[in-house]
């Protein structure tokens, strides 16, 4: 056999074999890509759970703060509602007394001040029959 055909089949038989060396080296690199993504997915997917869950007792504890705080605000406006409230009632009840008071003290004084006027309107009236009867003396005298 010439060394020509004996290249030849050779080559013929070793190219398959090249080939699937080269496969099998491609694989054998994609699988330790395929392994290396996998592991970064899967931090990926443990750090976006543990952020998830971080996030939601971050959301927990501003909620209740939040409630906390308005119900704080919301404690003190109720406590400055019932002063104005018991300061109206104070006011109130003061002017209800300065009304009794006033009630009682009005009719006394305005009895008196009729008193007094009855008293200057007599008075007028004794000093007008005295002037009416000095004058008709006067009239009569002439």
């Amino acid at each position: 056999m010439p060394i020509c055909l004996l290249s030849i089949s050779f080559f013929l038989l070793l190219q398959p074999k090249q080939r699937r060396d080269a496969d099998e080296h491609r694989l054998a690199t994609l699988r330790l890509t395929m392994n290396s993504l996998e592991e970064t997915l899967a931090t990926e997917i443990a750090r976006r759970i543990e952020l998830k869950h971080s996030l939601q007792e971050w959301c927990r504890n501003s909620i209740a703060t939040l409630r906390d705080d308005i119900s704080h605000m919301l404690d003190e406006h109720g406590r400055r509602m019932e002063q104005l409230v018991e300061r109206l009632e104070n006011r109130v009840g003061e002017a209800e007394g300065r009304m009794e008071q006033e009630g009682r003290e009005v009719p006394l004084a305005v009895e008196r001040r009729a008193r007094d006027v009855e008293g200057l309107l007599n008075e007028v009236r004794g000093t007008f029959e005295e002037e009416k009867t000095v004058s008709s003396w006067k009239f009569t005298a002439y």
